[in-house]
């Protein structure tokens, strides 16, 4: 029985090998043929060493937390959603408006939108904040 059962699974690999090979050589023969490239060397422009060529309608922009130790400024009142009336630099109020969100000295990030200011703890920070601890922020490149 274990015999069959064995002759049977390398029976379903074998058959399953054969059809990626068969598919890699059709693509291949089509390659080959059509001249069909993944990228499209007629189109790319050929650059020379030193040479710098850019096209135009491209904008480069970069991402960051604010922080609102790192921000002072003049202070400014704000009432953030289900938390109350709470003073803040003007300068990290700006940046958190520009940025979206910003991290605040009590350790939960501040975020304004749907004309309010709102609160968002950070994941697995809300206690260790009570106890000094300063999440470092990563980007997402």
């Amino acid at each position: 029985m274990k015999y069959l059962q064995k002759r049977a699974r390398l029976s379903f690999v074998a058959k399953r090998l054969v059809l990626t090979t068969a598919v890699v050589l059709i693509c291949f023969v089509l390659v080959r043929y059509y001249g069909l490239h993944p990228i499209d060397r007629t189109s790319a422009a050929i650059q020379k060493q030193g040479e710098w060529s850019c096209s135009n309608g491209w904008y480069i922009t970069g991402y960051y937390v604010p922080r609102e130790d790192e921000l002072p400024g003049d202070a400014e009142n704000i009432y953030v959603e289900r938390v109350g009336n709470l003073s803040f630099s003007d300068e990290f109020l700006g940046e958190t408006r520009m940025e979206g969100w910003g991290v605040t000295r009590f350790g939960w990030a501040l975020g304004y939108h749907s004309g309010g200011w709102h609160r968002r703890a950070i994941v697995g920070t809300e206690s260790r904040a009570r106890r000094g601890y300063r999440p470092r922020l990563r980007s997402w490149i």
